[in-house]
């Protein structure tokens, strides 16, 4: 399966995520378009061992297949050594064992993820989505009418972290450092919002605001880092994690202080796909209360955002 980290159109992928381990690299076709490969766990196809298919509206029963949007976002889900790997990933994995389905994940710019549930482009959308009034009512950060909003199944939750470069002096230990610096942060993200709210919180304090650099992917916003064109980037609780202890060179850059404002991610769903919803809550309580969720978010580090509970 192949995600373009580069500037270069995004291709169509697909993971087939059903089994933990025994993946079978092929090649394949899909909908007309060229596929790189295709990762398939065994016994992908025996749907009699799935104690919760009956669950499923009949749609996804007959085709045994859940299209998923998703974006780049390490550890969440990203590419690795030709195969797609992350939280995500090993979660629907775990969901589709229960469910008797294959998840077929698609790529897609962050801000593409909601309108392309709302087009039937996917049935869900994950990738570290953050469950806000806006996108249930289907408003976009100025209160602009976006479509009809989307409703959500939360199984992590996460904040806003500050991730800086090492040894570079600039004095950004905090969230509240970074009044008056360039700070990189993903477009259509609630990221994005964050640093506007903290750049408000610093003029309310007689500081200059923060000099926001936009971009449309997370890579772009490393690179911005990376590159000194930023002094620091904002990004998600997992994603600040990884860079700081995880990411290849990761020796760079660390976390300075605690993450703001922890929400809930979602799997997010189209308005009216009450079924599929309560279908894909119930697996997610099945692989919590298994203890199968724990040694997930371990394996990747990012066990201090568990649920209890899935929510939404």
């Amino acid at each position: 399966m192949y995600i373009s980290y580069s500037g270069e159109p995004a291709r169509r992928l697909h993971v087939v995520a059903l089994a933990l381990a025994s993946v079978l690299l092929t090649g394949c076709q899909a909908s007309g378009r060229p596929v790189d490969a295709t990762e398939q766990s065994a016994g992908s196809s025996n749907r009699q061992d799935a104690p919760l298919a009956g669950l499923l509206p009949d749609k996804y029963q007959r085709t045994g297949v859940i299209r998923v949007g998703i974006d780049s976002v390490p550890p969440l889900v990203y590419p690795e050594g030709g195969r797609t790997v992350g939280v995500e990933v090993d979660l629907t994995a775990a969901l589709g064992k229960l469910l008797g389905v294959t998840f077929e994940f698609e790529h897609a710019d962050f801000s593409d993820l909601i309108g392309g549930l709302q087009s039937q482009r996917f049935d869900l959308a994950m990738s570290g989505i953050h469950d806000t009034r806006q996108r249930r009512q289907g408003m976009d950060g100025t209160g602009a009418d976006t479509g009809p909003g989307v409703d959500f199944v939360h199984y992590f939750t996460a904040g806003t972290s500050v991730v800086v470069r090492k040894g570079r002096g600039q004095s950004i230990a905090s969230p509240a450092d970074v009044c008056g610096r360039k700070v990189a942060v993903q477009r259509g993200t609630t990221v994005e919002e964050a640093a506007l709210k903290q750049g408000r919180t610093c003029k309310a304090v007689g500081k200059p605001d923060i000099v926001m650099n936009r971009y449309e992917t997370h890579k772009e916003v490393l690179e911005s880092l990376e590159q000194g064109r930023s002094d620091a980037a904002m990004m998600d609780y997992p994603s600040a994690s990884y860079t700081a202890n995880q990411a290849p060179g990761s020796g760079a850059f660390e976390v300075a202080g605690r993450q703001m404002d922890p929400k809930p991610y979602g799997i997010a769903l189209p308005k009216g796909a009450d079924r599929l919803r309560e279908a894909v809550r119930s697996a997610l309580k099945s692989v919590i209360d298994s203890g199968e969720y724990t040694k997930i978010l371990k394996k990747w580090r990012v066990a201090d955002g568990a649920l209890r509970t899935p929510g939404g």
